[in-house]
């Protein structure tokens, strides 16, 4: 059976933008390769600028890569036509690690959830109150919540309604791009939990990017470390946490509490 999700030697490369560096090309990704099975979740692992955010963004289909290939479900994303990538698009979702730069600020709690359904017709009009209830209920937010808009929600409050809107287009893949950074540790291990159970509910495969290895370690079956665009180690948590390999592993896990590192962070109910 092939992957769900197989990247090969991807490369995205932008034009500098400071005018002493005009004309310049800045290599955000280098010869990336990966694979993600069905229900899997792979933690991609990083400094900031190490190319974890342009990673998000190819996988997700907002970006376009300069080489390589992304295959999802055996058909390579960057060989078929606009029309054909519309209706991929929905399957691979992107959770923003900023919900309140990513979610319309001027749409209700309500119709952010409906969107997809009204944009895509896989949902009849009679059934979209009861589905994005659902989806509140499943993400730990009250329903009678629907009719506020994002700025009325708290932090912890707003990368939930982003991770339900991302669940209402009903994806194979939900890709998170530091979505727990800026939260406060209790918030940070509530959300950690939620996506535990996502996973194990809905089968979901998941791409989660951070710079935490403790956080990684809670969340994936495999964790991939990434250093100025590349792909310097990869393996189980177990292989990461405790017999890394490579500079940038060993730098990431000097700047984490050993204490965490011994063990999974706390699970909240």
């Amino acid at each position: 059976m092939p992957n769900l999700l197989t990247v090969e030697n991807l490369a995205k490369s932008y034009t500098a933008r400071r005018a002493r560096d005009s004309g310049l090309a800045v290599r955000a990704l280098d010869g990336v390769s990966l694979s993600l099975s069905d229900g899997e979740t792979l933690a991609v692992v990083g400094a900031s600028g190490s190319g974890k955010s342009t990673l998000a963004l190819c996988l997700a289909c907002l970006e376009k890569p300069t080489s390589g290939s992304v295959s999802f479900e055996g058909r390579d994303l960057l060989m078929i036509g606009e029309a054909e990538l519309r209706k991929i698009r929905p399957k691979i979702q992107l959770v923003f690690q900023d919900p309140a730069s990513s979610l319309n600020p001027r749409f209700s709690a309500f119709e952010l959830l409906s969107e997809p359904w009204r944009v895509g017709g896989s949902l009849p009009r009679s059934e979209w109150r009861t589905q994005a209830c659902e989806l509140m209920r499943i993400t730990g937010l009250p329903s009678d919540l629907l009719s506020r808009r994002p700025m009325e929600f708290s932090g912890g409050q707003r990368q939930r309604l982003a991770i339900a809107r991302g669940l209402a287009a009903w994806p194979k893949i939900l890709i998170l791009d530091e979505a727990l950074s800026s939260l406060d540790p209790a918030l940070q291990a509530q959300i950690a939990n939620l996506l535990v159970d996502l996973r194990e509910s809905r089968e979901l495969a998941m791409v989660f990017s951070t710079h935490d290895p403790a956080m990684a370690a809670h969340l994936a079956d495999k964790i991939a470390v990434m250093e100025r665009g590349k792909i310097v180690e990869q393996g189980t948590p177990r292989e990461i946490l405790r017999q890394p390999q490579h500079e940038a592993t060993l730098k990431l896990l000097a700047a984490t509490p050993r204490k965490i590192l011994r063990s999974r962070p706390p699970v909240v109910p």
